[in-house]
């Protein structure tokens, strides 16, 4: 009979309440952005600081969603020469770099204009 020791159970338990936190996404009604970071840097630092994924393939995750967003032009830029609107979508592509199952909303279009409303809900 296979006898686990608390270690390697605790080491279980953490691996798979990783891969839970990687498939759910959140965005914050008040975007919650790191104001000494760049939009980008905004973006990528998780996934390749706590989730140890290759810089370029991030780099390239990234830079579709801001596409998609349409705010490629700021990717530059810090958080306190955005609007509302852009630091929402800033926040969306932060939650869905991971392309998680399940992204939860607090207020979702409440700082978006109608033309964003629509490309959230696609």
């Amino acid at each position: 009979m296979f006898k686990q020791n608390a270690n390697s159970v605790e080491m279980a338990k953490g691996t798979r309440l990783k891969r839970i936190r990687q498939s759910i996404g959140y965005v914050f009604q008040n975007f919650n952005l790191f104001p000494n970071l760049t939009v980008l840097d905004n973006i990528i630092l998780a996934p390749i600081r706590a989730y140890k994924l290759d810089k370029d393939i991030v780099m390239e995750r990234a830079n579709k969603l801001l596409e998609k967003l349409n705010i490629s032009d700021k990717r530059d830029y810090y958080p306190y020469e955005l609007s509302g609107g852009q630091k929402q979508r800033v926040a969306i592509a932060r939650a869905c770099i991971l392309s998680p199952k399940i992204i939860c909303f607090d207020e979702p279009t409440s700082a978006v204009d109608d033309e964003v409303k629509k490309v959230l809900l696609k």
